[in-house]
């Protein structure tokens, strides 16, 4: 049997949004460090199955965000290779650094030099992306919208996005708030953020996770929502490094959502 959510993403394969047939459908992507190659890799299938203007609504975290952006701006190559060129051995994470272990002013030369990130290109596409972050001042999560922040304070939204607590000092200042990445450590986290999307006009929802860790109560028996997660077992690898591992975990997921998608049709 066909899920419904797989049934209608289907529907609007190669089209854009918006997309008159009454379905309102949203991506959820988690973050977790270097283990949101595995969300990468899952975003390159549905690129690859002609889904990346498919969405009326993206949200994301952490390092989701930055995931989510490549894929909008419909880089299938860029945006995942920074994990396995410009992410691996010790450029990003010095486990010697105990209260900066990652270093988020090259990550933001990276995605503003080295693979420039093309902000255009996310701005002029129609599907709202939000990411989820920490405002500091008021202690309150907030969902804050790309188009809406422009283009100007763009990559200051991308640092306030990945700036893990305890892992990066500091936080950014967008507006009149201070921003931080939220800290997510428990399932009871992530599950949170899934029922806001449950409450919401949402009539389809997609999720993407890095990792089991991030499961909390199963969807399966919702038609509103479908789960792609890595194959249980797989370990938590927020800190992995080793390039060789990470292209594995990519090209696992890309085969793991094509074959999803190809089986419901």
């Amino acid at each position: 049997m066909i899920h419904p959510v797989i049934e209608n993403l289907n529907v609007r394969r190669n089209k854009k949004v918006p997309i008159e047939d009454g379905r309102k459908i949203a991506l959820l992507i988690f973050g977790g460090v270097m283990s949101g190659m595995r969300g990468s890799g899952a975003l390159i299938g549905l690129q690859q199955l002609g889904l990346t203007y498919a969405f009326d609504e993206i949200y994301s975290m952490s390092a989701g965000f930055p995931n989510a952006c490549y894929f909008l701006a419909d880089d299938q190559t860029k945006g995942p290779s920074i994990y396995f060129e410009e992410l691996a051995g010790r450029q990003f994470i010095k486990s010697s650094h105990v209260w900066n272990m990652m270093d988020i002013d090259y990550l933001m030369d990276v995605f503003q030099n080295k693979k420039p990130l093309e902000v255009k290109k996310i701005l002029q596409a129609k599907t709202k992306l939000y990411v989820i972050v920490n405002n500091l001042e008021t202690g309150k999560i907030e969902y804050l919208e790309a188009h809406k922040v422009g283009e100007k304070k763009f990559f200051d939204l991308m640092k306030a996005a990945i700036s893990a607590p305890f892992l990066h000092p500091g936080s950014t200042k967008l507006g009149k708030g201070k921003y931080k990445d939220p800290l997510m450590l428990t399932k009871a986290d992530y599950q949170q953020q899934l029922d806001k999307l449950l409450k919401s006009k949402a009539t389809d929802i997609l999720v993407i996770y890095n990792n089991h860790g991030q499961h909390g109560f199963p969807a399966i028996f919702s038609d509103r929502i479908y789960e792609i997660m890595p194959p249980a077992g797989e370990p938590n690898a927020l800190l992995e490094t080793r390039p060789d591992v990470l292209k594995r975990e990519r090209d696992e997921m890309i085969a793991l959502v094509k074959q999803i998608f190809t089986d419901a049709k």
